[in-house]
């Protein structure tokens, strides 16, 4: 079933208006931002106010030829990143590593292929990326990734270069999530205020939310230290350096940390 939509939104720096079909307001919205249109405002056409549908077929025409052409553009990408990458070990792994992300989490990378190709010159010592997720954010498409210490957002444009912005996971102060038919929202707020990323496919918006969640907790037992530890303990002691390795193991913590935090439980546990 399609629903037809009355639009507002801006083109080289116009305000236009028009109406358009779609299965749904997310369905709509996607492809307007998609051929890089700002919606205004968006609104049901109520039956038997309904128009002809030339505007739709405009935006439908120009939305196809939109995603041909960026398909075109990622493959001759994909080709020239092989080549890179086959004389380059590191960054093969790297990719590989990403590949593997992008299948678990569900984002295609179609729009931030060059934020990812990225990540590597912005990772610390030590740092891994653990997922990653993507939307709309100020306007712009943001590649949005969670790694063991932080959670990075990059947006590296055509025109203004790299826009980066990056939150310690200790100064996360909540993370939440919204679905919707075909997309999604998630939030995450820090002492700055809410950082909204919107039209997040709908099928990766829980798994990367909880991702997140999940590793912040996991750092916050690690940065918890173990309690003070007494005779007739030892089994609780071993029970943490079990816990201790899985999370090294899961790349939530470093090789440094984990010899850190093992350090301060066997000295807890004499």
């Amino acid at each position: 079933m399609s629903i037809k939509f009355k639009i507002e939104y801006m083109k080289d720096g116009k305000q236009v208006k028009g109406e358009l079909v779609a299965a749904n307001e997310d369905e709509a919205r996607r492809k307007l931002t998609v051929l890089g249109y700002k919606i205004v405002s968006i609104a049901v056409v109520p039956d038997g106010k309904q128009q002809g549908g030339g505007f739709w077929a405009k935006i439908q025409d120009d939305y196809d030829k939109e995603i041909e052409k960026q398909k075109i553009k990622k493959e001759e990408q994909l080709a020239k990143d092989l080549l890179k990458y086959e004389s380059n070990p590191q960054m093969k792994a790297f990719r590989e590593k990403v590949n593997k992300i992008a299948v678990e989490y569900g984002d295609d990378m179609f729009f931030t292929r060059k934020e990812i190709d990225h990540l590597p010159e912005v990772l610390r010592e030590g740092e891994e990326v653990l997922a990653f997720s993507s939307g709309i954010m100020n306007g712009n498409t943001w590649l949005v990734t969670l790694t063991n210490k932080r959670i990075l957002f990059l947006d590296k444009g055509m025109l203004y270069g790299l826009k980066q912005i990056a939150i310690d996971l200790d100064k996360v102060n909540a993370v939440s999530c919204e679905e919707g038919l075909v997309l999604g929202k998630i939030v995450i707020t820090d002492g700055a205020g809410d950082h909204r990323i919107e039209n997040v496919l709908k099928r990766t918006v829980n798994k990367f939310t909880n991702k997140v969640q999940e590793t912040i907790e996991a750092r916050k037992t690690v940065q918890q230290g173990p309690p003070q530890a007494s005779k007739g303990k030892q089994e609780d002691v071993y029970d943490k350096l079990e816990k201790l390795a899985s999370l090294k193991e899961k790349k939530i913590v470093t090789e440094e940390e984990f010899e850190k935090e093992k350090k301060k439980l066997l000295q807890g546990g004499d």
